[in-house]
C-alpha cells in the first residue's frame, strides 16, 4: 500500500507543478491529443477533481474506464487513486460509468431467490456470487469484515446473497445448490462457510437445486455477465456493477 500511495502522490505532485489550478482541457482536444478512431477508446467526459488533477472517463470495446491528466492536457495518467482515508476513486466512478439500471419487479424476485442474508437494515445490497470464484471470496470477506467492525452497519443494511454458479468452475453448481440448502450460514464469508462443518455435512437437497436454477435464470435476465456483481441503490435507483467494489462505496450509497 505504501509503494502505491508513493505513485499517487508522485502523479498528483506531477499534476499540481503544471496546472496551476486551470480549467481542464476539453473532450475534443483530449481526443486530438490521445485518441483516434483505430484505436477504440474515446473520451466522453471531462471533470476537475479538486484543483489540480483531471478525471477523464473513456469509452472502450470493454466498456468505460477511468483516466487522469493535467490542465494542460499535455499528460495521460493511468492507475488508480486514493483518497487520504483509503477510499478508491477510481473503483468508485468506475462503478458509477458501468452501472446498469435494474428494474423494481426484479429486485422482487432477486428477494426470493436470495439463499442466505445478512444484517437487518432497510437498505438492501444484493451480492452475486459464484462459489468457486477468488474474487468472490475476497469480495464476501471484505463485507464480513466490515460487518464485524462495524456493527451499526448490520443495523442499516442487509445484504442478501444471490448465488450464479458459472459453468467454467467443474463443481461450481453443485456447491451452490448444498449452499442453497443451509439453513444458516455461519458467515458471509463464503471461504469461512465452504469450509465450515455446517457446509460439509449439507446434503443437497430439491429445494437448493430449484432455487439455484431460479437464479440462475434471473441472473441471466439481469444481464450478468461476471462475478463477483452487486445489485445496491444509488440516488433512489437501483444499479447493477460487476467488479470487486469498495464495501464503503456499496453500503454507503444510501446512507
Amino acid at each position: 500500500m505504501r509503494s502505491v500511495m508513493t505513485v499517487i502522490a508522485f502523479l498528483i505532485g506531477l499534476a499540481v507543478a503544471i496546472s496551476g489550478g486551470l480549467a481542464c482541457p476539453s473532450v475534443r482536444d483530449l481526443n486530438e491529443l490521445f485518441f483516434d478512431r483505430r484505436s477504440g477508446v474515446t473520451a466522453v467526459e471531462v471533470r476537475s477533481l479538486g484543483r489540480h488533477l483531471c478525471e477523464v472517463a473513456v469509452r472502450t470495446p470493454g466498456g468505460k474506464g477511468v483516466l487522469y491528466t493535467d490542465a494542460s492536457g499535455r499528460y495521460l495518467l493511468i492507475g488508480q487513486v486514493l483518497d487520504r482515508r483509503g477510499r478508491n476513486l477510481t473503483a468508485e466512478r468506475m462503478a458509477e460509468l458501468n452501472a446498469k439500471p435494474v428494474p423494481a419487479t426484479l429486485v422482487r424476485e432477486l428477494r426470493r431467490v436470495a439463499v442466505a442474508s445478512f444484517g437487518s437494515g432497510k437498505q438492501e445490497v444484493f451480492f452475486i456470487a459464484d462459489p468457486d470464484c477468488p474474487f468472490c471470496h475476497q469480495a464476501s470477506a471484505a463485507l464480513a469484515r466490515l460487518f464485524r467492525e462495524t456493527p451499526e452497519v448490520a443495523r442499516d443494511i442487509t445484504v442478501r446473497v444471490v448465488l450464479f454458479p458459472l459453468p467454467i468452475h467443474r463443481g461450481a453448481r453443485e456447491k451452490a445448490e448444498r449452499l442453497a440448502c443451509m439453513k444458516r450460514w455461519p458467515s458471509l464469508d463464503l471461504e469461512k462457510t465452504l469450509g465450515s462443518d455446517v457446509f460439509r455435512s449439507t446434503e443437497i437437497c430439491a429445494t437448493g437445486r430449484i432455487l439455484v436454477g431460479k437464479s440462475l435464470a434471473l441472473v441471466k435476465k439481469l444481464g450478468v455477465a461476471g462475478v463477483p456483481s452487486f445489485v445496491y441503490q444509488r440516488n433512489g435507483r437501483w444499479l447493477l456493477s460487476t467488479g470487486a467494489l469498495p464495501p464503503d462505496y456499496l453500503l454507503g450509497s444510501n446512507r
